[in-house]
């Protein structure tokens, strides 16, 4: 009953714009960008599964994200 409960009261996603980061700090199109950089894509990660940012940014190459004890925690972001 108890997480009937929580399920109604969840709230609904915020959606939030796409945001690009670029190291020149002039917009350049993916393709003419240097070869590190990667692109994530929020519509193909959900519909693989993943379901936080920090496992979404943990597949990037150079990136290793971890989380405390799951969804909602701390978590903790590393760049190589």
């Amino acid at each position: 009953m108890l997480s009937f409960l929580a399920i109604f009261l969840a709230q609904a996603p915020t959606r939030l714009p796409e945001t690009v980061v670029i190291e020149t700090r002039q917009a350049t199109p993916l393709a003419e960008a240097s070869p590190s950089v990667s692109r994530l894509d929020v519509t193909s990660a959900s519909e693989s599964g993943l379901t936080t940012l920090t496992s979404l940014l943990g597949g990037a190459p150079g990136v290793y994200a971890s989380e405390q004890s799951g969804e909602g925690s701390v978590g903790s972001l590393f760049l190589r």
